[in-house]
């Protein structure tokens, strides 16, 4: 009897050392079946900020919000605990400030005869472990929501594919899981990245714009990353691809390179067109005012005729003057002659030819002096003429001129538009 006493006090004592251990190695609290607090070990207190007095009598929703109080689980969860049920998992709580803290905890009924005669729980500050893991989360699901997703394995094969990526491409995820991502590509990638799938395992990422191929064949432009990703012995296990749709946006810069394609094509012939025009403009203005000049010569040379005509008239005036008075001594001539009868008949004769000869002259001089007024008229309307045309011509040339000047513009404009759409391109 003796010795089996012994005996158990000997267990006794193991047994709290066991337990001393565990309150100096981890973090203990101890319950009641109802939940009021027994015992707390130091890390327990210093997780939560309390000293041991504040705590012992108090229950354990002291460490819960009034949102998981007022919850039926939270009842149920302590009548669980008193029947003798294990709970565990990672736990929101409150520290002695109101803090939010996650517990990672194991509660555990003791037993004595049968009965529950208290519970201990054994917990772990995974506060931000899971916070960390919560903001992944939420980093994972906000990129799921915006970009199209897809994973593989380290030799192509795809592991998952958001509804993005699927809807992107037309497929459904049956269609394409274990398929190798040489599905989505046309044959060139593969002929121009041999070593595509090998540079990702050894890990190397990739990104830029990539072209792909839908379900249907159609080429689908893609603004992507391919990022291996490394497990705890920095091993790439899995690829994992972001991407987006540029298509539209491809298709629209390729619209604006054709487009300025055309407008430095139409640049560069209008600046040719606008040098010709240019050029013939100039010849058009040397010609006019080759023909001013023209016209001021023929001016001066009418002016010179009408000069000459003058005189003419002046000179055929005089020789009229010198007809008339031949004309008037022949005829007193002639009298004289009559008056001396038979003597003078000679000289009658000679009279009456020299008034002939004066009549005629007379009258050629009026002829002349006719056709004479008529070549000054003429020359006069030539000269009007002639000014009219001069200063038509100086009028073409000041056109010339004004046209000369736009073509100027449209040849620098041209130029302009030229430089610029070839640096665009």
């Amino acid at each position: 009897m003796f010795f089996k006493k012994k005996k158990i006090e000997q267990e006794i004592d193991i047994n709290q050392d066991f337990i001393d251990s565990l309150y100096d190695s981890l973090s203990v609290i101890e319950f009641t079946p109802k939940g009021e607090v027994l015992n707390a070990s130091d890390l327990f207190l210093s997780c939560v900020g309390y000293q041991k007095q504040e705590i012992i009598g108090k229950h354990h929703s002291l460490f819960c919000s009034e949102k998981i109080v007022s919850s039926p689980q939270y009842s149920q969860f302590w009548v669980g605990l008193a029947s003798g049920k294990k709970q565990g998992g990672v736990f929101a709580r409150l520290d002695k400030f109101g803090k939010e803290i996650f517990l990672e905890a194991a509660y555990f009924p003791i037993f004595s005869e049968g009965k529950v005669i208290k519970v201990a729980k054994v917990a772990y500050d995974v506060t931000e472990q899971h916070v960390r893991s919560i903001e992944d989360g939420d980093l994972l699901s906000a990129l799921d929501r915006t970009f199209a997703v897809i994973t593989f394995s380290t030799s192509g094969e795809v592991l998952n594919a958001n509804e993005a990526f699927l809807n992107a491409l037309g497929y459904s995820s049956d269609e394409v899981m274990s398929k190798h991502h040489k599905m989505f590509c046309f044959d060139e990638f593969y002929q121009e990245n041999p070593s595509f799938w090998r540079d990702l395992q050894g890990g190397r990422a990739f990104s830029g714009r990539f072209l792909r191929k839908s379900k249907l064949g159609d080429r689908i432009w893609i603004q992507a990353s391919y990022n291996p990703i490394f497990n705890d012995k920095n091993e790439v296990y899995k690829v994992v691809k972001f991407a987006t749709d540029i298509t539209h946006d491809v298709l629209q810069e390729e619209a604006s390179k054709d487009a300025i394609s055309i407008a430095y094509t139409t640049a560069v012939e209008t600046e040719q067109v606008a040098t010709d025009g240019k050029g013939s403009i100039n010849q058009a203005q040397e010609q006019s005012l080759g023909v001013v000049q023209q016209v001021e010569s023929s001016v001066e040379l009418i002016n010179k005729l009408n000069e000459l005509s003058t005189k003419i008239e002046n000179i055929v005036q005089v020789i009229g003057s010198i007809a008339d008075q031949t004309n008037l001594l022949a005829l007193n001539a002639a009298i004289e002659a009559a008056r001396a009868g038979e003597y003078g008949r000679g000289f009658a004769v000679v009279a009456d030819e020299v008034r002939v000869l004066a009549s005629k002259t007379s009258g050629s001089t009026g002829e002349i002096s006719r056709v004479v007024s008529e070549n000054v008229m003429l020359t006069n309307q030539i000269s009007e003429s002639m000014g009219k045309i001069r200063v038509s011509s100086i009028d073409t040339n000041e056109q010339l001129y004004s046209v000369s000047s736009v073509i100027d513009e449209i040849q620098r404009g041209a130029e302009d538009v030229a430089k610029n759409m070839s640096n665009l391109t």
